[in-house]
């Protein structure tokens, strides 16, 4: 591969591809780095739906999740990171939720096992 082909694929690679959103109506699905700058939803969902967060993501991943449906959207990280939310640290491997429509939030993973909440709108609680 040339050097001109290998940047273009590494700066391909590290840009979040924009606009992208995923609509999970039910179950669970376990996002992937590669798949960083998603918009997640539960839109058509009639009960919870749980997105699972990657477990080795590299630093500056991330993803917005929206509540679509009047229904439990759930994040959940990997059982040996946390999510940094409302000015303190969650217990490794608990998830946060939201169940109104229109409430979102985005999380990004900043390094040594943290994912850190942000742009947050609604009621996002922590995992009972």
């Amino acid at each position: 591969m040339s050097d001109f082909n290998t940047i273009n694929t590494l700066e391909r690679e590290a840009t979040p591809r924009r606009n992208r959103q995923h609509h999970l109506a039910s179950g669970s699905k376990t996002l992937l780095p590669s798949e960083t700058g998603m918009t997640c939803t539960n839109k058509g969902a009639s009960a919870e739906v749980t997105y699972h967060l990657p477990g080795a993501p590299r630093t500056g991943v991330y993803y917005t999740f929206v509540v679509r449906a009047a229904q439990e959207l759930r994040v959940n990280p990997d059982d040996a990171h946390q999510i940094l939310i409302n000015g303190g640290a969650q217990t490794a491997g608990s998830y946060i939720t939201a169940d109104d429509e229109a409430e979102s939030i985005t999380v990004e993973y900043v390094g040594d096992g943290e994912w850190i909440a942000y742009s947050e709108t609604g009621t996002w609680t922590v995992e009972p």
